[in-house]
């Protein structure tokens, strides 16, 4: 049996010296991860870590057929599934459909092209990010439309959004390439000015400031504590506080990439922008470089990420009380599938609450066939939950989440 693992989306970050216009940084560290001292594992199980399966079928009607999911958000009983450039759609966690959240269009309420969407779960609240108008509209969690204001933007854009205590935090790109580099900002949520720029990307992400077309999100939002903030070429997580932005995951490696190795292959790759950047991401598929973080999530307990060397993924269990770090080339998922089962796709990871992480499957044709053939020959468990349901996909289904509950 095989395992096709997905390639994920590129992000992390890098701690150096604070030197930031208004930055709020705090010097507490947080956890130090050395990579290279990790224990090896040659292998894990899904059921040592979590105690069952279940697939949520979402409901397929004419107005809530997704073509792809491309961001998902949990709160309370609520699903909020993201089709970039198409709109919000709102689903119960038995995966009805309720209604969808906004619509195309440029009266209130409406956007032109959502890129992103975030969670305000302290005020229950919905934000979308249009990407093309730089709008944020904010809804209430069941989709009514409250405001919207227009992000301030000179030389600037912002791809990705986080609100957090009364304010909203946004990724930064910069056009102008004289002057600083911001990659992180503040907004004032009721003008949308921005308020403070923290994370020079010349000191914290190997001076890399690009509009690198990525799935994964720069910011991790959990379902209690404080948001986490990463970027594409950074050491280090950050932890966005009420009493600033402070360290919270440093990792450690000689094979993490560095500032000295990207500005070689930018020399190497001296021609337009878009095909650099390309080009730039094809040498790092090829290298033993460390460069990527992705699929987060987070217990009491535990820390989970992986990372890319090369083409290839590796996972970290990171076990707080033990203060220790486990890597392995990967986990294997004994409470999905079967031992019937015939190419093993790994789900992105796309949220996670205090109960559960949700993946997405069945999301393009590619893993459609596959999860499909192995329905097909029992490679499905069927003892997961929500299993009665699989009977009714069929190619032309949603895509479907599926979750997998922490042990107690």
């Amino acid at each position: 049996m095989r395992t096709l693992t997905l390639l994920m989306a590129l992000i992390l970050g890098l701690l150096t010296t604070p030197g930031e216009e208004n930055s709020g940084l705090t010097k507490e560290n947080g956890y130090v991860i050395n990579l290279d001292r990790a224990e090896k594992l040659e292998k894990m199980t899904y059921s040592s870590l979590f105690s069952k399966a279940g697939i949520i079928v979402l409901e397929d009607t004419d107005e809530s057929l997704l073509g792809k999911v491309d961001k998902l958000e949990v709160c309370d009983n609520n699903l909020y599934v993201l089709e970039k450039g198409r709109g919000l759609f709102l689903f119960n966690k038995q995966g009805k459909f309720i209604k969808m959240i906004g619509r195309k269009g440029k009266g209130p309420g409406e956007y032109i092209d959502p890129g992103d969407i975030s969670v305000d779960r302290e005020n229950k609240k919905i934000y979308v990010l249009d990407s093309q108008t730089q709008n944020v509209l904010k809804y209430s969690s069941n989709g009514t439309f409250e405001s919207s204001f227009k992000l301030e933007n000179k030389g600037t854009r912002s791809t990705f959004i986080q609100p957090f205590k009364n304010a909203l935090y946004t990724n930064l790109y910069t056009f102008d390439e004289s002057g600083k580099r911001f990659l992180l900002s503040k907004v004032d949520v009721t003008n949308g000015k921005r308020i403070s720029f923290q994370f020079e990307a010349s000191q914290y992400n190997k001076g890399w400031n690009e509009l690198f077309s990525t799935d994964q999100h720069t910011f991790i939002s959990g379902p209690t504590g404080n948001p986490k903030f990463m970027q594409i070429f950074m050491d280090t997580i950050f932890e966005i506080t009420p009493k600033g932005i402070k360290p919270y995951i440093t990792l450690q490696s000689k094979k993490l990439v560095t500032k000295e190795y990207l500005e070689t292959l930018i020399a190497e790759n001296d021609m337009s922008k878009s095909v650099r950047v390309s080009k730039i991401y094809d040498r790092l598929m090829k290298t033993d470089k460390i460069y990527n973080v992705f699929d987060y999530w987070e217990t009491g307990k535990y820390i989970h990420f992986s990372y890319h060397v090369g083409f290839y993924g590796y996972s970290i269990l990171y076990k707080k009380e033990e203060n220790k770090a486990y890597v392995m080339p990967g986990i294997t998922d004994d409470l999905l599938y079967t031992d019937k089962a015939g190419a093993l796709l790994i789900p992105k990871l796309y949220s996670f609450d205090e109960d559960r992480v949700y993946c997405i499957g069945m999301n393009d044709g590619f893993t459609k066939d596959i999860f499909l053939e192995n329905m097909k020959k029992g490679g499905i468990n069927p003892r997961i939950e929500g299993a009665d349901k699989l009977q009714t996909l069929t190619e032309d289904s949603n895509p479907i989440i599926i979750y997998y509950e922490f042990k107690r």
